[in-house]
């Protein structure tokens, strides 16, 4: 009997030791778990009844720790189909996890949450640690965000429509305009033939040239459609840049000295051939010319010069004129767009420019500009050297 007695007063002292050491360690948990800035619930493996919540899962869920006795965890869920049943499989399942959840607060606020759950020994219960990482600044930056890219969707796709709806409507017009105007421009240039009487044929001449320059601002109008919808295609050989530069100077310097000014060719006899559309090269040329010819003043000098870089050919069209500002150079290529201090005295659609752009990239070069206020301009552009392989 002494043995027995014995016996259980030690089994009652181990037993009372092992209830200190687990309520001191229940003690040392709490206190750990209060210290972590995230909120922190347990809750028992079979209903989920919530068993301890720190402060700061106090704080988010918005209730008291009274308020949160007889709750249960996916109470905070803010799906109610779905609520119970994710927290159940995570209660069954009993392992350390993590799940992206909305959430809802006592106020019926919600939140964007990450649950870390894990099972441990909670007073004597199988219970269920979940840890919740508020993430609702990122999944509202996220929302935020894909607003934003549906809205650029939308506006892009409106653009393109815009788009589609201009370049069909200019097509539609010059096809219009050259309709009735063709024959205007070969009866002209008949009637120009056959006048004699100077004042006639002054009139006919008249007549001629601005049917002849119409013609032109409707093929630039054409020209600039096709481009807009990809469907301006090259026709590629192999061109003597030289001789063309030869032809097109020739050409231009009448209407040069008509406007007092000089015009000079600087000619590389070492230039390779290109392969290039020579009625497209040919028409970035002239209209760099024509450019050249507008802002350049009586007496003024317009230079052309070509010149092998690399693999490519570069042609340069130069003109001491009043030069252009930095600001205004680079909207320049865009078009229907012209210097606002010269719209007044410039004629045509403002389209030149755009086009030598647009058949400079479909040769595969670049074209760009240098000039200062003052100091003229220089206008560039390049081809490449070679056939395609």
């Amino acid at each position: 009997l002494k043995d027995a007695n014995e016996r259980l007063q030690r089994e009652i002292a181990e037993r009372q030791q092992a209830e200190d050491a687990l309520r001191a360690s229940e003690e040392r948990f709490r206190n750990i778990v209060e210290s972590i800035p995230i909120p922190v619930v347990i809750g028992r493996m079979s209903d989920g009844v919530i068993l301890y919540g720190n402060r700061q899962f106090v704080l988010t869920a918005g209730l008291s720790l009274e308020e949160l006795t007889g709750r249960r965890i996916w109470d905070f869920y803010n799906s109610p189909p779905e609520r119970k049943d994710v927290l159940n499989h995570l209660l069954r399942e009993a392992r350390i996890t993590e799940r992206e959840f909305r959430g809802k607060r006592a106020d019926g606020t919600a939140f964007w949450a990450i649950a870390s759950v894990r099972p441990l020994k909670f007073e004597g219960d199988e219970a269920i640690l979940t840890a919740f990482h508020d993430i609702t600044a990122r999944k509202k930056a996220e929302e935020e965000l894909e607003s934003l890219y549906q809205r650029e969707r939308d506006l892009r796709r409106q653009l393109e429509e815009e788009m589609k709806k201009r370049v069909e409507f200019t097509r539609t017009l010059a096809h219009e305009l050259k309709t009735p105007l063709t024959p205007v421009v070969l009866s002209s240039q008949e009637l120009v033939a056959m006048l004699k009487e100077e004042t006639s044929l002054r009139l006919a001449k008249i007549i001629e040239r601005g049917s002849s320059n119409l013609s032109s601002r409707i093929d630039e109008l054409l020209d600039l459609a096709k481009g807009e919808k990809g469907m301006l295609k090259l026709k590629r050989e192999y061109i003597d840049v030289v001789k063309l530069l030869d032809d097109v100077v020739e050409e231009m310097v009448a209407v040069s000295g008509n406007r007092g000014q000089k015009l000079t060719w600087e000619p590389h006899t070492a230039l390779p051939k290109v392969w290039a559309d020579i009625v497209r090269v040919r028409q970035i040329v002239m209209n760099l010319l024509n450019n050249a010819f507008k802002f350049t003043p009586r007496q003024g000098q317009i230079t052309v010069r070509a010149k092998r870089e690399e693999h490519n050919l570069v042609i340069e069209v130069s003109d001491n004129g009043p030069g252009i500002k930095k600001q205004d150079q680079e909207r320049l290529f865009n078009p229907y767009d012209r210097v606002e201090d010269d719209r007044e005295r410039l004629s045509g659609l403002g389209l030149g420019l755009a086009l030598c752009k647009t058949f400079v990239e479909l040769h595969g070069g670049q074209i760009w500009l240098k000039s200062a206020p003052g100091k003229g301009s220089t206008f560039s552009f390049s081809l490449p050297l070679g056939a395609p392989e």
